[in-house]
């Protein structure tokens, strides 16, 4: 009698549990999806919504469209062009859309929606990997473990942070997540079961993103690991079916998900060679020193891509827990253990090589790296009491303030990314004080103004009438050492009569690895600003609220008979 009471206040317990983090993840993932609306300011979802849009319109038979973002892979978008597809064909059966030729006005015209249903599809795929790490945990560990790990990921800022984004980066987490699932079940039996969606759901994560690769190395530890419990001989009594139903199937899945191997291989391995060799090099205003994910010696990132290092993303505490709990995986290596720290440590250690640093790229290590605070909360209370419950009710006391803790700094960070941008209120006012047709010179991240090269038909899809600007945009960014005169002469040969700044730009060259690496380049840009500044009048300034959130914009107008003079 007693023993079905205390069952059923645990179950009970559970499910309280359970709903609590399920809550939180989806508040969380779910809170400030509409950020920027109606602007589009995450560059990397553009490309694709873009995609998506180009298959569903040649019906997946155009050959360029497959590489019309280069060699990134295109299994997220087939993904999106379905729900795409489906979110068309209700609402013109609700009549929301009047007919297909509206769908693809409003799609040129006002596109916000369609980016809105993107990020409603990555934010679930977030929420549903808390529920998958939790299976994954509970399988490999404890109940206690389990919920620790949940708990934790649910409020990990990078991973809420990017769920917010329809980019790849939280959709390969999750297939990675899926797949160690049914890796993890192969470690205890050999099902073909599980490895044919092993094999599934680790071809839909390198289709997704194709550094998640090294999910391949927890297979083979867990088949062999398993094989050799099993009493088989080292040799071909490994190889046997059900690994060969693996590679098999993974390879075909990952052919029919990315078909960019089949259409040009010389292409896309040209292509991947080339991607990583940029990766490498970086861009200016990246790099960073060694292990400068966990010390934060790296570039700070800014906009979406702000903060781009653990510490900064997590706060010391959670980093310095993070770091014991692979520690003490590593020391006491158990089957488990090794299972788990395979794939984020062979994942990062690629990416740390790189020297552009983006916390982005590292995405899919962070639900173990929150396993691996799990771990170290129940190593520390082990030493704490002897008492089973005392120590349980300490972990879970303790989890608790540094999951609150976390989840309010989310809320606030999400807050600040909901407020309206400085680029939309810099348009507003373009609109009502500059002349329309002026020609204006814009840095790497402007407003989005509006081009004479927009289509009219656009004025009949936006509520708010935007006037049309001759844009021309400047390239900054460069590692070119000699732009000023060049700049210079673009700036009176197009003569240009406004010209919009933003802080994004200026951070890069006062970031110090770029004062140290290209000393030149600075020196350059910084006597170009100062030609700016001597040649124009200040119009106004639209501050940030939000530090490295959001840009802030100066409008400067340019004074026509200075520079006509310098010439």
């Amino acid at each position: 009698m007693l023993n079905n009471q205390r069952n059923v206040t645990e179950n009970r317990s559970a499910v309280a549990l359970f709903f609590i983090i399920a809550v939180v993840s989806i508040f969380l993932r779910f809170y400030g999806l509409k950020f920027g609306e109606p602007h589009l300011y995450h560059p990397d979802e553009i490309k694709l919504v873009a995609q998506a849009g180009r298959l569903l319109e040649t019906r997946f038979l155009d050959r360029e469209t497959y590489f019309g973002i280069g060699v990134y892979p295109p299994f997220y978008t087939y993904l999106f062009a379905f729900v795409l597809a489906g979110y068309i064909f209700i609402s013109l059966l609700t009549g929301r859309f009047e007919s297909l030729d509206h769908v693809q006005r409003l799609y040129s015209c006002d596109p916000f929606q369609f980016f809105l249903l993107g990020r409603v599809l990555t934010a679930l795929l977030g929420v549903l990997s808390v529920w998958l790490l939790f299976k994954i945990v509970r399988l490999l560990y404890s109940k206690r473990v389990a919920w620790f790990s949940a708990a934790f990921f649910a409020v990990d800022f990078t991973h809420v942070r990017h769920s917010h984004f329809f980019t790849v980066d939280a959709p390969a987490t999750f297939f990675v997540l899926c797949a160690f699932y049914f890796i993890s079940r192969s470690l205890f039996g050999q099902k073909p079961r599980d490895y044919l969606f092993a094999a599934v759901f680790s071809a839909l994560a390198v289709a997704t993103k194709f550094s998640t690769f090294f999910i391949g190395l927890p297979f083979l530890y867990a088949h062999f690991t398993a094989r050799r419990k099993n009493g088989t001989s080292p040799g071909v009594g490994y190889f046997n079916k059900n690994f060969w139903l693996y590679l098999v199937v993974g390879l075909l899945v990952l052919l029919l998900a990315c078909p960019l191997f089949v259409l040009d291989f010389g292409e896309t391995i040209g292509g991947l060679i080339g991607t990583h060799n940029f990766e490498k090099v970086g861009k200016l205003g990246t790099g960073g020193g060694l292990l400068s994910y966990w010390t934060g010696d790296q570039s700070p990132g800014f906009g979406v891509f702000y903060p781009n290092s653990i510490p900064a993303a997590d706060g010391i505490v959670l980093t310095l827990l993070a770091a014991l709990g692979l520690l003490v995986q590593i020391l006491r290596h158990r089957k488990a253990d090794v299972l788990l720290i395979l794939f984020p440590i062979f994942t990062y250690l690629f990416f740390e090589r790189m020297s552009y640093k983006a916390i982005r790229h590292i995405l899919p290590v962070l639900p173990f790296l929150a396993v691996a605070r799990a771990v170290a909360m129940d190593f520390l209370t082990e030493k704490i009491s002897n008492t089973i419950k005392i120590k349980h009710k300490i972990a879970a006391f303790l989890v608790v303030l540094l999951v609150g803790f976390a989840a309010t700094r989310d809320v606030a960070s999400l807050s600040e990314l909901s407020k309206t941008d400085p680029r939309t209120d810099a348009v507003a006012w373009m609109n009502d004080h500059l002349p329309e047709l002026s020609r204006l010179c814009t840095e790497s991240f402007p407003p989005e103004i509006g081009n004479v090269s927009d289509k009219d038909s656009c004025e009949e899809i936006v509520s708010q009438k935007k006037k049309k600007f001759h844009l021309f945009p400047l390239q900054l960014t460069t590692r070119e050492d000699s732009l000023f005169m060049k700049l210079e002469q673009y700036i009176i040969k197009n003569r240009i009569e406004y010209y919009i700044a933003d802080s994004f730009t200026r951070d890069i060259f006062a970031w110090k690895y770029t004062r140290v690496k290209y000393p030149n380049v600075v020196q350059d840009r910084e006597k170009f600003f100062q030609w700016l500044e001597s040649h124009s009048i200040r119009l106004i300034t639209f501050p940030s609220t939000s530090g490295k959130q959001h840009p802030s914009i100066s409008i400067y107008k340019l004074n026509a008979e200075s520079y006509d003079a310098s010439n």
